[in-house]
This record gives structure tokens, C-alpha cells and sequence, in this order.
């Protein structure tokens, strides 16, 4: 495994240090054995709606060749790449995501990757609203709202920095070259160059504005629907106190928490900030440890059953999946070397 991947790890295993750190384990079983088992299927069920099937539906918005692409194909890719992340370190799941739908579409894998940066950056544009507004509705610590101001802060320099990518490419890129050029590897430096050339291209659907706002309504409403989800586990624990909007702050804190790389399936990063936000609203550690376990399981298992089944239908083999990340980092190197 490459020095990032055990990093990745090391991340994981003190965030979940971080997260189990003074439990009552007897607590925790208490509360796993009074959770309401029909909320967390639904979650499970929801999980592959919202997390595979509209995400995949989605990504039609961010495609140029959008009408060339079978919504089935859509689906396979997200639900491979998304057990990918749940079964290997790194969210290795990114790279598989696009090589299998560049192999198995006339859509070359450059492009697919270029829409994969765009999708994330809305993903993170809508996850700081939600915190953002979370905040502002709730009654928090005030380090949950300096929490939501440095991701606002963030967001606008990111959306800053894409208008001007979008509108100055050429003069942008130089500028980062010029910056970048003394401190990296002359590879790193080729890679980084390749993704913001990358990034270029998946923006150019964006130029139209009914496709950006069918980006953001189509974004708000996944968002929306998975913050079901958690309720849903919320319910499950008898904390509906904390309610829908609360449920969406918990969602948006463990989102942007787990983009970061980490073990697989996200173990101990999700752990520690899904229990950091509900301590937020009061709940106790050992029953947000609890729901931590148990909500992660209920989204965890049918996604992964799902990307084993789906694996068999696109015909990909486990050596095609290890070769994935090597093939997309060759991509974004040979694109920066041909500008």
C-alpha cells in the first residue's frame, strides 16, 4: 500500500480512539439492544436509493455527453465505486467509479474524472449551507459554529477560485505552476497540474446555467434525502428530539469529516464526528457511540451487497480495481504533459 493509504488508516484508528475514549461499553450494548430495528432497515433500504441509485442519476447533470450515457451504467459505476471505499483504504472507490464507467461508456476516462471533481465540489457547497444554517437554527458550542464559519470561509475562497479557473484557466494554472513548482516532485507537480486541467473540464456543462441550477436542486435533494436517513437513526435511538434539522447538521459534520481519507468504510472518522455532533445536542457518549455503530452498519452492509452484486455485472476483476488508481493518476499526468 502506498504512504497515503496507511495514513489514511492511522487517521481512522485515532479518530476512533478519539470516539470511544471514556465509553461504558455495558451503556453502549443497552442502547444497541433498545434501538428500534425497523428504522435502521429503512435507513439500509434508503441508503441504496439515495447513496447509489439518485447519486448516479445525479452525475448525469455533470457529464458534457450526458445523453450518451444509460442511467444503468450510472448506477453500476457508483455502486462498485462506492463498495470500493467500503472494502479499500483511501477512497479508492473515486478511481474505480471512473475507470469503470470510461470502459464501459464512449465517455474517455479524463472527462469522467473532470466530473467527479465538480460533483465533490457541490457536495461540499451544500454540506457548509446545511451546517452553516444548522448552526445558525440550533443551539450549539461554539465549536460547532466556528466549526461553520471556517467551512463557509473555505467555501467561498473554493467557489472564488473556481470562477476564476472557469473564466482565466490558462493565467490560473500558470500562476499555481509558478507557486508550486520549487516545493513538489516534478510527478506530483505533473498530477496536480493534470487535475486542475481536469477540474476545467467538468466544468464546462456548468457554463450553462440550466444545468447549474439542475445540479444544485438535483444536489439539495440527495442531501435532503439522505439527511432522512439519519433521522431515521435517530428514531431508532428514541432521540427525535434532536429532529429533521438536527439530523442534517449531524449529517453535514460527518460528511465533510469522512472526506478526508481514511480506513475503509470510513471506520473511526465517521465513528468520531457522528458522536462529536450529537454531543452538540446533549446526547450522552455512550448513546451516540451506539448510534455511531448502528447507523453506520445500516448503511454500511446493503451498500456493500449491493456494489458485490453490481461488481458481477460490469465483469471487473479485483486486479482491474487495484490497476484503477495507477491508470487515473497516468491520466491526469499524460493530460498535464500534453497542455
Amino acid at each position: 500500500m502506498k504512504l497515503r493509504h496507511w495514513l489514511g488508516i492511522l487517521v481512522s484508528v485515532l479518530c476512533l480512539w478519539w470516539a470511544l475514549k471514556g465509553v461504558h461499553w455495558h451503556e453502549v450494548r443497552v442502547a444497541l439492544a433498545a434501538a428500534r430495528l425497523e428504522f435502521l432497515l429503512l435507513a439500509g433500504l434508503g441508503s441504496i436509493l439515495v447513496g447509489v441509485v439518485l447519486r448516479a442519476l445525479r452525475w448525469h447533470v455533470f457529464l458534457p455527453r450526458h445523453e450518451e450515457v444509460e442511467s444503468a451504467e450510472l448506477i453500476n459505476a457508483t455502486g462498485v465505486g462506492l463498495m470500493v471505499n467500503n472494502v479499500l483504504p483511501a477512497r479508492i472507490g473515486e478511481f474505480v467509479r471512473a475507470y469503470v464507467l470510461a470502459r464501459r461508456t464512449p465517455i474517455p476516462l479524463t472527462t469522467v474524472i473532470g466530473s467527479l471533481f465538480v460533483e465533490r465540489l457541490f457536495d461540499a457547497a451544500v454540506l457548509v449551507f446545511f451546517l452553516v444554517a444548522g448552526v445558525l437554527a440550533s443551539d450549539v458550542p461554539q465549536r460547532m459554529v466556528w466549526l461553520a464559519w471556517v467551512g463557509g470561509a473555505v467555501l467561498a475562497l473554493l467557489l472564488l477560485f473556481e470562477v476564476l479557473l472557469l473564466r482565466f484557466p490558462e493565467r490560473i494554472i500558470a500562476v499555481i505552476r509558478r507557486l508550486t513548482a520549487p516545493l513538489l516532485p516534478a510527478r506530483w507537480e505533473a498530477g496536480l497540474e493534470g487535475a486542475l486541467l481536469k477540474f476545467v473540464d467538468g466544468l464546462q456543462p456548468l457554463r450553462n446555467p440550466r444545468r447549474v441550477l439542475l445540479a444544485a436542486l438535483f444536489t439539495f435533494a440527495l442531501w435532503g434525502a439522505n439527511g432522512f436517513l439519519y433521522y431515521l437513526g435517530l428514531l431508532a435511538f428514541g432521540l427525535e428530539r434532536i429532529g429533521y434539522g438536527g439530523a442534517m447538521l449531524v449529517q453535514s459534520v460527518a460528511s465533510l469529516g469522512v472526506s478526508v481519507p481514511s480506513s475503509p468504510g470510513f471506520v473511526g472518522t465517521f465513528q468520531a464526528f457522528v458522536v462529536e455532533a450529537l454531543a452538540a445536542f446533549g446526547v450522552e457518549r455512550d448513546v451516540a457511540v451506539g448510534y455511531s455503530i448502528a447507523f453506520h452498519a445500516a448503511q454500511y452492509l446493503p451498500v456493500t451487497l449491493y456494489g458485490f452484486y453490481l461488481l458481477g455485472r460490469v465483469n471487473l476483476s479485483w486486479r482491474e480495481i487495484g490497476r484503477s488508481e495507477k491508470r487515473v493518476e497516468r491520466e491526469l499526468a499524460d493530460q498535464a504533459e500534453v497542455a
